[in-house]
């Protein structure tokens, strides 16, 4: 009878836990996934970036187009052609102190006057090199690139 439950013992036992190659195939097809997974990730976050980074250079745009309308003059409103106005002087003057731009997310914001308007500039800051620049100017055309942009 002891033997027969000895038997019974180590067959129950054999069965109760994973084998050293079911584990390792487990540990493979995570891996796998995860080699796949983590750059499409990365992707969309790159992408949902630059996103934002349009988002808010329209937000500029619009809110300068109002600026310019009450006040007849450019944000900033300094006399120096190429005039070139921070994030933070763009969340004061332009949104009313209300933090619309995030002065330490992955881009850094700019406005730069001309003798004939203004372009809102979106480029990446140093940590955050695989983003593109993005201008917009007053006449609302999106250029890519830092060839493009002044």
């Amino acid at each position: 009878m002891l033997k027969k439950i000895n038997m019974m013992y180590n067959k129950t036992r054999l069965k109760a836990g994973f084998t050293l190659l079911e584990l390792l195939i487990t540990v493979a097809i995570i891996g796998i996934l995860a080699g796949v997974g983590i750059p499409a990730y990365n992707g969309y976050i790159t992408s949902a970036s630059e996103g934002v980074a349009q988002s808010n250079l329209r937000a500029i745009s619009v809110m300068e187009s109002n600026y310019f309308s009450d006040t007849n003059l450019w944000l900033p409103s300094s006399p120096a052609t190429l005039a070139v106005s921070t994030a933070a002087e763009i969340n004061t003057n332009l949104f009313g102190g209300r933090q619309t731009l995030d002065v330490n997310g992955r881009y850094e914001y700019r406005i730069e006057n001309h003798d004939s308007g203004f372009e809102a500039v979106a480029e990446p800051n140093a940590a955050n090199v695989g983003l593109e620049t993005y201008c917009l100017t007053q006449s609302n055309i999106l250029s890519m690139g830092v060839a493009n942009c002044p």
